[in-house]
């Protein structure tokens, strides 16, 4: 498995009021969305906002063998992925994890259940000079 994040990274724009993506499954739209991958977290908006897990903070890792115990009989063939990814962030957090890292950064990305275990801040590398972001 490859490292285990602890920085994610959440496309949105602070000025946006409207309605959020909702899938019909109200464990799974509680969660705050982020992605350990920068560039997947822009298709959703350049403007980025830095996720830092706190030491305290509890991840789990898809591909791990505590995500295995967790996710055990979820995903057998035929199962609709949502219904089962929903199931793993609520066992998770039964065993008192804050959130869980998916192999899938760009549309599933790290579920946060406890956004109080992460420090957010906007990303720094805003280029008001250029007009832009940095490259």
């Amino acid at each position: 498995m490859q490292k285990r994040p602890r920085t994610f990274y959440r496309g949105e724009d602070p000025s946006y009021d409207g309605p959020r993506i909702r899938t019909g499954d109200d464990n799974w739209d509680r969660c705050l969305f982020v992605s350990s991958d920068r560039d997947k977290a822009a298709f959703y908006c350049p403007i980025i906002t830095v996720w830092e897990a706190k030491p305290e903070a509890r991840i789990l890792y898809e591909g791990s063998r505590e995500y295995r115990s967790v996710a055990k009989g979820l995903f057998k063939p035929g199962t609709k992925m949502l219904p089962s990814c929903s199931e793993v962030v609520r066992r998770a957090e039964e065993q008192g994890y804050d959130a869980v890292w998916f192999t899938r950064q760009g549309d599933l990305g790290t579920a946060i259940m406890n956004p109080e275990a992460f420090t957010a801040r906007p990303e720094e590398d805003l280029d008001h000079d250029a007009g832009g972001f940095k490259p």
